[in-house]
């Protein structure tokens, strides 16, 4: 029997913006139930500074019952992401959510991260590097020298953060950015790792086929991420405006053929 099969690719959570400083945990909006889960993924993820804002915790829980809503009975959801704070953060608040609304319905789902030998991981084409961030890393450094002369300091503050806090302007650079690689054919670095995306998706449509049971998988990712996918598979050229531009939890999905 063939089971479906669904690919997708989010964006990390809301950044706190350049200047924002984080209140504490008690000094949130949080339950103490959600504020627990902070802690536990903080602690689980041995990481200090998550990058993402507490109210996105909010956010990550409704995407969670949207997501689990759309789930069949029994089912695998799979999970992966960069090793950025703020992709894994966004990743295991979203993991904790789907297991916690699983616990309380009669739907059998289980929930995992995509695993490889750290040999194979390391490989820029690996199944791990879904999500990858090079192109993010990349992208940053066209910015950078994009907007190497500008007189803006605050600007120049966001680009030393290497994309770890927002900017109001952010999504402009991005599009600007974008299309300058775009523009460049087959030198663009955004064509180029969309190529290796689709090699990956097929290579992760394989790993997952003899598995007998409908397989759901999450990447969570940058700008970038989301960007390579809409190349790869939505068959994206350009961007015309910063409304296309993939927001904090924005997903696309792709059911390729088998």
């Amino acid at each position: 029997m063939e089971h479906p099969r669904s690919y997708n690719i989010m964006r990390h959570g809301h950044k706190l913006e350049l200047g924002e400083t984080r209140p504490s945990l008690e000094n949130s909006h949080l339950t103490s139930e959600q504020q627990t889960m902070w802690d536990e993924s903080i602690e689980a993820l041995g990481i200090k500074d998550p990058e993402i804002t507490y109210e996105t915790l909010l956010l990550i829980e409704q995407l969670a019952d949207k997501i689990f809503q759309e789930l069949p009975p029994n089912a695998i959801v799979v999970f992966n992401s960069t090793k950025t704070p703020r992709t894994q953060m966004t990743l295991d608040l979203l993991s904790r959510s789907i297991t916690r609304l699983s616990l309380d319905s009669d739907k059998n789902i289980r929930t995992s991260c995509l695993w490889e030998p750290d040999y194979t991981a390391q490989k820029s084409n690996s199944l791990t590097n879904i999500s990858s961030s090079l192109e993010n890393d990349g992208l940053l450094k066209i910015m950078q020298n994009i907007n190497m002369n500008s007189e803006s300091n605050s600007l120049r503050a966001y680009l030393e953060k290497e994309g770890t806090v927002s900017h109001q302007d952010e999504d402009a650079l991005v599009l600007e950015a974008v299309n300058a690689d775009l523009s460049r054919g087959k030198q663009s670095l955004f064509r180029q790792r969309a190529e290796i995306l689709k090699k990956q998706i097929q290579d992760l449509q394989k790993s997952t086929h003899a598995i007998d049971a409908p397989v759901y998988f999450y990447g969570v990712g940058h700008h970038g991420s989301l960007i390579a996918w809409d190349i790869a598979f939505n068959g994206r050229d350009s961007y015309s405006n910063v409304d296309e531009i993939p927001k904090p939890l924005s997903l696309i999905s792709i059911n390729p053929e088998p």
